[in-house]
């Protein structure tokens, strides 16, 4: 309890939110008043990205719900100590949670939670993957290589989930943030694996 009562909560997080719902708020006066037009909301790929700040410094101890710009900041400082830590649930901006079994899945998770807000219509890649696909109207590599952990998507596309856990945790923050999510409202609960076998 002392522990709980004593965490700052993140202001950067408390101000996205408040600021959102001003947003929302006025938007659907003017929608009413008829200075905007009526539109939805999760409609293809948003007309602006939100301004993501870096999040504070990630705990030292890594179990437990962590937003997933602390996941990529902690990974990068300590790129040895990850292989141990093991994705159980996800959580999204809303506050809903469902399992995963591996980073793959959460990877899975993140591309299908865009998907299913109808905000990833489209084949995917990072400017960056050259030689690689991250969602695609077929389980292909330009090199016609099959992908190596494939999974259907909502919408029909395939993705690509063969990555490293290093790559994933950074990656899945980045994927948020190319659609104009805020991955610091995205939460991943983690387990240490070594820990469970102890017990």
């Amino acid at each position: 309890m002392d522990k709980l009562e004593s965490q700052v909560p993140d202001g950067r997080v408390v101000y996205n939110n408040a600021r959102e719902r001003l947003l929302h708020a006025l938007e659907s006066v003017a929608q009413e008043d008829g200075l905007l037009p009526q539109t939805s909301p999760h409609r293809g790929r948003p007309a602006r990205k939100q301004v993501v700040e870096k999040s504070s410094p990630a705990p030292a101890d890594m179990r437990g719900w962590i937003s997933f710009i602390q996941l990529a900041e902690w990974y990068d400082a300590n790129p040895t100590e990850g292989s141990s830590l093991k994705p159980t649930r996800f959580r999204d901006s809303q506050g809903k949670e469902i399992s995963v079994d591996n980073w793959s899945d959460l990877f899975f998770a993140t591309a299908k939670w865009l998907v299913e807000e109808e905000i990833l219509t489209e084949p995917f890649s990072f400017k960056t993957m050259t030689k690689r696909r991250l969602i695609h109207s077929e389980p292909l590599h330009p090199s016609g290589r099959k992908f190596g952990w494939s999974r259907l998507l909502p919408n029909g596309l395939y993705f690509e989930g063969q990555f490293g856990s290093k790559q994933i945790a950074r990656m899945s923050g980045q994927l948020l943030t190319e659609f104009g999510q805020d991955p610091a409202q995205f939460h991943v609960l983690l387990e240490d694996r070594n820990l469970r076998n102890d017990e």
